[in-house]
């Protein structure tokens, strides 16, 4: 234990000056009561929930019974991850020492000098290095591979209607134990062990998480969840209310709840949060005026909790707030946490008095150890017993995280606090009453029945205390709920729901969206009008076959170029789309579809619009039929353009890495599409990338469409031939009375057979089989091709989504 100036005692001016415990309660007991009614009155509405058949498992079925309090407990929780970057220094050394010495003579290089943790997970735990070797050129290099420790054996509880709150400084951990809760992080596979070390883990997350003594599974954890993020991000078009509705429509099962149920709980959920004055305004960005910052956290919980979650994680709620709009938001937390009869967990910075007062539980964390545990009273006396009172009128929690500082900075660090705050938690119950490990805290005190248990819906793991006189039977009980979960309904609605519901949102949001997608429009038809009138009706000869060959091959360019502009719409949606995934709102599969439905429309606009004014000015020929296969493959450009640009904005979070890949490889599929270099003419280690290239079979597709038929123009004559030089030079040398006195000499009978100087030598089927070469396929079988890459790209796409984004952390 230290001596009270063992630490510089801190300033009285670190508490709140204007803090009175008094005066605050009094003048607070207006509006806490006005939002304690404003939540009774969205319990009513949210408790009268139809019943459900039994033969209908769905997480969320409601039972009627008796509500007992639930624990979420946790238990030597630790995480580990391998630095992507290792810092530390590399041994070069002969592998085999010369004759005569020079077995000395080892040399050191520095080797990642910077020491980035490689991951941002916050904390800065201890490091463990294990040597690699590899053999180079006859040299032996030493490389360590860095084992960082985020977490360290935390233990505690959280108790329905009642709020933890975890806090630190920057780096100490706290959103990392707040994901490993919410299993936001797997768990260490069984390939991680070390051998060496007999079994123990190298990295991963190891430690118990439990429900009432039950383990849970990520899968049940996020049907019974719900994770509010630190970066509120939602769609900027939509209105708050619209916001609370997609949320009730996605995560409220239609066979449960009707439609007027579900904007009945938005309108009540609106009035608890204080939104009712900004229901109809947008959410808003950086470009569009929207609500404020407290309003958009409030519908950012709001989005979280209209399906009555059992556990609410928070990730620093009163981020960017001020401090009324930061006790507002708390305050809210707790009443939901309390009327709900739920578990709130929530990272927390710095509070205040009269955010203090609202906490039941505070977990205080240093560099991924826990420093304190307990409620939010008891931390003075703990400071106290460790000899470093907290000053008169000082915030307690502010003077904890100014101690930890001052302790960091030391010699000894903070291993002198941790080993005290070892020894001060050592034989106190952190189970919340569960028994089993430590203890001496007891049963939980028993939640007054009001009358309103017996109607409230629960969750399947809503199971009863050990100590009650149901408990093994309890125990059973929410082991089969957890085995059996594999088998129930993953989502709250069908399939066909959610694309209904995600293709009506995206519509909205092009709605809201008129002069983006105008701009889209209007670039267009002034890149068709360029071309229209650059190739305008171009004359049947050589000269005027490439023209037109030019003109297909770059409006096909200009096709998948406007279609990068997709770019940057995924990247925009990305957190929201793994917020709203991570706890089964939808399937990755009804998102591919809607966000790729909505756009059809504009798709056949562009494409109507493009053909309209580039196919009489072009002069191109093949009648209906032909137009309108013209425009169908301008449609299906668009179409597989938008998915290249899609699938390379899943792999980036930036826009301007994300548009460098999309540009680079449209340019190269340009490049070997057949206009520049004919197929027969790639070399044979870039083939490949011609067959691969989408511009191939639309470029090839347009050219058929346009030369392969025997009634086509005809671009040369035999009198042509000898109308430009050196053919008319030698004409004109010869003395011959016309050119058919000189082209019939020079070649062989049956060759010139029924030919004149008006006989047509290169047409229609001449030109595209013969001259451009495409014999492998029709025009129709091109278009086909073209379809399927657009739509293996989707697919593609679709696996990215649920592979790359399957429970990523933000």
């Amino acid at each position: 234990m230290r001596k009270p100036g063992a630490v510089a005692a801190m300033s009285p001016a670190m508490g709140d000056p204007e803090y009175s415990p008094a005066a605050s309660r009094q003048s607070l007991m207006a509006d806490d009561a006005q939002l304690s009614r404003s939540y009774s009155g969205y319990q009513n509405i949210a408790v009268a929930t139809p019943p459900q058949p039994p033969d209908a498992p769905s997480p969320h079925t409601a039972v009627n019974v008796k509500v007992e309090p639930m624990v979420l407990s946790f238990h030597n929780v630790s995480y580990t991850v391998v630095n992507k970057r290792t810092p530390g220094a590399k041994k070069i050394k002969p592998a085999a020492p010369a004759a005569g010495g020079g077995g000395n003579d080892a040399r050191f290089e520095s080797l990642n000098s910077d020491d980035e943790g490689g991951m941002d997970m916050g904390g800065a735990g201890d490091v463990s290095p294990e040597p690699q070797s590899l053999s180079e050129q006859g040299l032996t290099v030493k490389k360590k591979k860095v084992y960082r420790t985020i977490l360290k054996d935390i233990s505690g509880f959280a108790r329905s209607q009642e709020v933890l709150a975890i806090m630190g400084s920057s780096g100490s951990g706290k959103t990392t134990l707040l994901d490993v809760l919410a299993h936001r992080i797997a768990e260490a596979k069984p390939s991680r062990l070390s051998q060496k070390e007999g079994g123990k883990v190298k990295s991963g997350r190891t430690g118990n998480v439990e429900l009432n003594g039950v383990s849970m599974s990520g899968s049940i954890m996020r049907r019974i969840s719900a994770y509010v993020m630190q970066d509120d991000l939602m769609h900027a078009t939509l209105t708050a209310r619209e916001t609370l509705m997609f949320s009730a429509e996605m995560n409220l099962p239609s066979e449960t709840f009707s439609q007027k149920e579900k904007q009945e709980r938005v309108e009540r959920l609106l009035e608890l949060l204080g939104l009712q004055h900004a229901a109809n305004t947008i959410i808003g960005d950086e470009d569009r005026r929207g609500v404020s910052g407290g309003e958009r956290k409030r519908v950012a919980i709001g989005a979280q909790i209209v399906h009555d979650p059992k556990i609410l994680f928070l990730d620093e709620p009163t981020s960017g707030l001020d401090s009324s709009n930061a006790y507002r938001v708390v305050k809210i937390c707790k009443d939901i946490a309390v009327e709900s009869r739920s578990i709130v967990i929530m990272v927390i910075h710095q509070p205040s008095f009269r955010v203090l007062e609202l906490l039941d539980q505070l977990l205080l964390m240093a560099t991924g150890n826990t420093i304190f545990f307990g409620p939010p009273p008891e931390l003075p006396a703990f400071f106290d017993s460790f000899g470093t009172p907290v000053p008169q009128f000082a915030n307690p929690t502010e003077f904890g995280l100014e101690l930890l500082d001052q302790l960091a900075n030391t010699d000894t660090g903070l291993s002198e606090l941790v080993a005290y705050a070892d020894e001060y938690h050592r034989g106190k119950d952190l189970t919340g009453g569960r028994g089993g490990r430590g203890g001496g805290m007891g049963a939980l005190p028993p939640i007054p029945d009001d009358g309103s248990a017996a109607a409230s819906p629960v969750s399947a793991c809503d199971v009863v205390p050990e100590d009650s006189p149901a408990a093994a039977k309890a125990a059973a009980a929410a082991a089969v709920v957890a085995s059996n979960h594999k088998g129930t309904r993953q989502y709250a609605n069908s399939w066909f729901r959610e694309l209904c519901v995600l293709t009506a949102r995206s519509a909205l949001m092009i709605r809201r969206n008129p002069a983006l997608y105008a701009l889209r429009l209007a670039l267009l038809a002034v890149a068709g009008f360029m071309l229209a009138t650059l190739f305008y009706r171009p004359d049947y000869d050589p000269t005027g076959l490439l023209e037109r060959l030019a003109f297909l091959s770059f409006i096909v360019a200009v096709l998948f170029f406007c279609s990068a502009d997709a770019t940057p719409i995924f990247i925009s949606e990305r957190h929201i789309f793994i917020r709203e995934t991570s706890h089964n709102t939808y399937r990755s599969s009804t998102y591919v579809i809607a966000t790729t439905v909505v756009y059809l429309p504009l798709y056949f606009m562009m494409a109507l619009i493009i053909t309209l004014e580039s196919w009489w000015c072009v002069g191109l020929t093949g009648g209906f039929s032909g137009i309108c296969f013209f425009c169908l493959m301008c449609f299906t450009c668009l179409f597989t353009g938008n998915a290249i640009a899609t699938l390379c904005s899943s792999f980036f979070t930036n826009v301007i890495l994300a548009y460098a890949m999309v540009i680079s490889l449209m340019a190269y599929f340009t490049l070997v599409c057949g206009f520049y270099i004919q197929r027969t003419s790639i070399p044979k280690f870039w083939i490949w990338l011609h067959y691969i290239s989408p511009m191939k079979y639309a470029y090839e597709g347009l050219a058929l469409n346009e030369f392969d038929r025997e009634d086509g123009a005809c671009y040369l004559t035999v009198e042509q031939i000898f109308t430009v030089k050196p053919f008319n030079e030698y004409v004109n040398a010869t003395k011959a009375k016309s050119a058919m006195d000189v082209f019939i000499p020079t070649l062989a009978t049956n060759a010139t057979a029924g030919l004149n100087e008006t006989s047509c030598i290169l047409y229609g089927p001449r030109i595209a089989h013969g001259f451009l070469e495409i014999n492998e396929l029709g025009k129709w079988e091109c278009l086909a091709v073209l379809f399927g890459l657009a739509m293996f790209i989707r697919v593609c796409y679709f696996f990215v989504l649920t592979s790359i984004y399957k429970e990523k952390r933000k």
